[in-house]
């Protein structure tokens, strides 16, 4: 196998291990925001990072995402803040 095969081949593998930990799926009802977060992390890997005071853990959400960004926005849904996916982290912020 060549150089130009293998460096190809090894992105092919990167590109779809990066869109298996994004396509998922997750239903959950009335669970609070910290047990929808572990059970993503758990899922996909992806970590939140946040303040404690930007975010209300023990709030109840209802999830039914079948992708990453579906179920951040469920998770945070009517908070007052925004998120951003960098790398393996979702960041989540005050708007």
């Amino acid at each position: 196998m060549n150089k130009k095969t293998l460096l190809t081949l090894v992105g092919l593998l990167a590109i779809n291990g990066s869109m298996l930990a994004q396509s998922f799926t997750m239903s959950r009802s009335n669970i609070t925001v910290a047990q929808a977060m572990a059970e993503l992390k758990q899922k996909t890997g992806y970590a939140f990072l946040y303040e404690s005071s930007d975010l209300n853990t023990t709030r109840r959400v209802n999830v039914n995402a079948k992708n990453l960004n579906e179920a951040v926005s469920q998770i945070v849904k009517g908070q007052n803040v925004d998120y951003d996916i960098q790398g393996h982290n979702i960041v989540i912020s005050k708007k």
